[in-house]
């Protein structure tokens, strides 16, 4: 029987940057599908922690947590850079506890190979565990054979992968998720810190006032689902659902007010692929926001293709001081490989207007596609300028399994050791992990140095700053010819 069952959420990075702990939303919703089944469920979450280099993995924190709970099944939620924890960890806990079960699922699941053979894992699921999970606990409770269910995987001499499991129709049917089961004070944002990130990437003075009286009194940004999956898929993107589903109005309007009755809490993160995939649902849930005067503030992600000045106008009437779009490139070339389906022209100026109205737009742009080349990076960097943003995410490319990409590196056998591959993505980040360009290493390895430098020099000279456009060339060419701890005694010399 499954009686205790203990969820790890497992960090994707060895090094965790400072700043918003995740909350581990994959796992509150399955917790909530255990207890739904009269399981007692706990969540660690190995986000929360620092550990020292002779406990890398946490494990000794975890096999204290086993002695207390004494759980049937642990379940491993991540994504495929979480794999050498959930390894580690499985392959300690199978040593020290054979009689556990070990499962994994969410976008941890497509590794599932390297799970079932190389780490410790006894079933992998797929897909929306709404649907097989409880057949699965079903199966396994009264002893029936479980290996045909759909949306499985698991080793027998061989790797097993079942077929697909269906999807939900009616998205309203899927319960909130557990929040209870995670200590919500832990995840409280460090708001100054918030607010200084927003400060430094201003223009419009006006904007950060917006954002600081919507944060006030929010201590935390519960995350919130309206939709699960997208109209398109990027060349880059995993995704272990097909298709776009949304939530009601009215469900949402009922998650928001139940959160706040039962929390206290009236900051959100609405944690879709795609927020504003229907426009006309958009403007009824801000509607139903203004009807049920719910005073909320939240962030959230868009797609540049589908929307107006009158709805990003509804939306910050509404509450919405952060728009996430994934802008990717400033090159329509590559906008076109990524399979983004949206324009340089639309990124530009779904950008300005989101700013004009006074919601803060984070600038994302991921670099390194096959058909990168100095001039499309050229392009990247003058639509930087030309939106006026000084500070923005950059990251190379990472191609993860089962994406499209994938199949690119794997035709061109560019990785040749998947555990290294991902070992290295842990540990290093967004940072260049794989050249999949024609340009050299040394070109391809410095471009996110050749962007930081011009736009910084950009303002710079905006700023009249001449003396900032010295250093800056100081330590760009530096790094290009430097290690860089030596970049960093240089940086901390020219700042005396």
């Amino acid at each position: 029987m499954m009686n205790d069952i203990l969820l790890i959420h497992v960090p994707s990075m060895h090094k965790m940057s400072e700043g918003n702990i995740p909350f581990p939303l994959g796992l509150m919703y399955v917790g909530g599908i255990l207890e739904r089944l009269g399981k007692n469920v706990k969540i660690h979450d190995l986000y929360l922690y620092d550990f020292p280099y002779e406990d890398r993995w946490g494990y000794l924190m975890l096999k204290k947590i086993i002695e207390d709970f004494s759980p049937d099944v642990i379940g491993y939620g991540g994504i495929a850079m979480s794999y050498g924890w959930a390894k580690n960890l499985s392959i300690q806990v199978k040593k020290d506890y054979p009689g556990i079960i070990q499962i994994a699922g969410g976008a941890l699941s497509s590794v599932y190979d390297l799970l079932l053979t190389k780490a410790a894992i006894d079933v992998v699921f797929h897909g929306e565990a709404e649907t097989n999970l409880p057949v699965f606990v079903d199966r396994f409770d009264s002893k029936k054979q479980w290996t045909d269910i759909p949306g499985i995987s698991y080793f027998n001499n061989e790797i097993k992968r079942n077929q697909s499991v269906s999807q939900i129709e009616n998205m309203d049917d899927i319960p909130y998720p557990a929040y209870h089961l995670v200590e919500i004070e832990k995840y409280y944002l460090k708001r100054q810190e918030l607010l200084d990130a927003y400060r430094g990437d201003m223009s419009d003075q006006g904007i950060y006032e917006s954002i600081s009286k919507k944060l006030n009194g929010v201590n935390v940004l519960l995350p919130i689902v309206t939709a699960r999956g997208c109209t398109h898929r990027c060349s880059f993107c995993y995704r272990h659902m097909k298709g776009y589903r949304k939530h009601s109005v009215d469900y949402v309007i009922r998650h928001i007010k139940y959160v706040q009755e039962e929390f206290g809490i009236n900051g959100f993160a609405f944690r879709d692929e795609l927020f504003n995939g229907d426009m006309k649902w958009v403007f009824e849930l801000c509607d139903e926001i203004d009807k049920n005067d719910l005073k909320i503030a939240y962030r959230t992600s868009a797609r540049v293709d589908n929307i107006s000045e009158k709805m990003l106008t509804r939306m910050y009437e509404t509450g919405c001081f952060s728009l996430l779009y994934g802008q990717e490139s400033g090159s329509d070339k590559i906008l076109k490989e990524y399979k983004k389906g949206v324009t340089r022209k639309q990124n530009v100026e779904a950008t300005l207007l989101t700013r004009k109205v006074g919601i803060y737009s984070t600038v994302q742009l991921v670099i390194g596609s096959p058909g990168e080349t100095q001039q499309t990076i050229q392009e990247s960097i003058d639509f930087i300028k030309e939106v006026g943003v000084r500070y923005y995410s950059l990251n190379y490319l990472i191609p993860l399994p089962e994406s499209p990409v994938w199949h690119y590196v794997l035709e061109k056998k560019l990785i040749n050791d998947v555990e290294d591959y991902l070992e290295q993505v842990a540990l290093r980040g967004g940072r260049h992990n794989v050249n999949l360009t024609q340009v050299s290493d040394k070109e391809w390895s410095n471009w996110s140095n050749l962007i930081d430098y011009k736009v910084k020099v950009h303002y710079a000279k905006s700023d009249g700053s001449y003396m900032e456009c010295f250093k800056l060339f100081v330590i760009y060419y530096c790094r290009r010819t430097f290690p860089e701890r030596i970049i960093e005694v240089l940086r901390a010399f020219l700042k005396k």
